[in-house]
């Protein structure tokens, strides 16, 4: 494996860590957006897994008697391993909702590159080391996107507040 090869492997590996960390500097003069990103990051990652709970689909590497034993055994003890599912992708989760809340807040376009290749190197990283089918990144992806959307409106409801009519102060016109 070359040097390129290793470092687009661990590159995907780490994409979320590598995408949160530089968005809270980013944000950190934002306080409201910076507190919306970090608990809609946590809210997104439980709703990952919620939703591989839910569906419980199995990875692509997992050949069916693992799976299987992994299911059985998890039943047995009261405990699934979320992370024997695959369905949808925690990775390609965790980046896409960074990455959106990112060009939704921050206007630096070098840093919306960074994310967006960051991401990109997550997503194909995912499918090429058969973590993922891609059909599990793109709805990883999606679901991310759309979590990180909803908390982003939140942010700005909450930043714009409740508009009311001010009452006549009995001023002459």
């Amino acid at each position: 494996m070359n040097t390129l090869h290793k470092v687009m492997k661990y590159t995907g590996k780490c994409g979320p860590f590598l995408l949160f960390l530089p968005t809270v500097f980013f944000l950190s003069n934002k306080k409201s957006a910076l507190i919306y990103y970090v608990t809609g990051f946590f809210l997104n990652s439980i709703a990952n897994v919620c939703l591989k709970l839910l569906i419980q689909q199995p990875r692509p590497s997992d050949d069916k008697p693992k799976f299987d034993l992994a299911l059985e055994r998890g039943k047995q003890f009261l405990y699934i391993p979320y992370d024997v599912f695959g369905m949808p992708s925690g990775h390609s989760q965790s980046v896409a909702f960074t990455t959106v809340f990112v060009f939704l807040t921050i206007k630096s376009n070098l840093f919306r590159l960074f994310c967006l290749v960051i991401s990109s190197i997550t997503l194909w990283q995912r499918v090429e080391y058969n973590h993922h089918t891609i059909l599990q990144v793109v709805v990883g992806s999606m679901v991310g996107g759309l979590i990180s959307y909803l908390i982003f409106y939140m942010n700005k409801k909450n930043i714009g507040g409740l508009i009311k009519e001010k009452c006549d102060d009995n001023a002459p016109i």
